[in-house]
């Protein structure tokens, strides 16, 4: 975990998001992309007045604040949440009335700014999602190692371990994560996002969302374009059992 002074939020954070798949039927690719850099205990609207970030769209009671549902889901995971005074979100936004969010990362931060936890909530394309919590001190010396225990792609088994990695600073946001197979040392699959942070201001807003319109929806339509591809080089389809999700997810 790399972290120096967070960026001045809520912060647009225009990068590059990729994926690779090694094996027999090797594929890979990099997107142009942008999220949002927030705070929750200052969530911004769009320059309409509306909603871009709703609790129903992540995890935990749609009726409660998404921050309230982040430390709600740590206590139920068993996770002393005394220590943190500040949750900083990297997600996307609603756009066009719909948004999807494969990955929102949650840093949960002390009152120095150091990282008490980090919940990377996942959600897949079937309208389900899964929450992982990692301790920022596996991070010191490497990537911190959870088991896969969600249905993501139909061409992965629920198995293996994910490797992940964060950089939250104030010029610089990044996230890794890499599936390997239980006791193998070389990744099957690999995905990351890289991106810079700026200040939302109206004209950097303006565009942003006029370069990379309904940015949801273009995520939601290159994986099933990027899925189309492997299933026409046969790749086996694995078939997906009903999610059970951890409480407070």
């Amino acid at each position: 975990m790399s972290l120096a002074s967070t960026p001045h939020l809520p912060a647009l954070v225009r990068g590059t998001v990729g994926h690779a798949r090694h094996g027999a039927v090797a594929h890979k690719f990099a997107h142009s992309t942008y999220l949002w850099l927030i705070d929750l205990d200052d969530v911004p609207r769009s320059l309409l007045g509306r909603e871009l970030f709703r609790a129903a769209d992540h995890l935990g009671d749609p009726g409660a604040s998404l921050k309230e549902n982040v430390l709600r889901f740590l206590t139920f995971q068993g996770r002393e949440t005394d220590e943190v005074q500040r949750v900083v979100t990297l997600t996307a936004p609603r756009t066009a009335g719909y948004v999807f969010n494969p990955l929102t990362v949650h840093w949960c931060l002390a009152a120095d700014g150091q990282p008490v936890w980090i919940v990377a909530e996942v959600h897949n394309t079937y309208g389900e999602r899964h929450a992982y919590v990692i301790d920022p001190a596996e991070l010191r010396d490497g990537p911190a190692e959870v088991g896969k225990q969600f249905y993501v792609s139909p061409f992965y088994e629920v198995a293996g371990r994910y490797r992940m990695r964060f950089r939250l600073r104030a010029d610089d946001v990044a996230i890794s994560i890499a599936l390997h197979d239980d006791g193998a040392d070389e990744a099957k699959f690999h995905a990351a996002f890289r991106g810079t942070p700026t200040r939302a201001r109206v004209s950097r807003r303006l565009l942003t969302a006029a370069r990379l319109p309904l940015v949801s929806i273009r995520t939601q339509a290159l994986i099933r374009v990027h899925g189309v591809w492997l299933w026409l080089r046969r790749l086996p389809v694995i078939s997906r059992a009903p999610h059970r999700p951890p409480a407070g997810v």
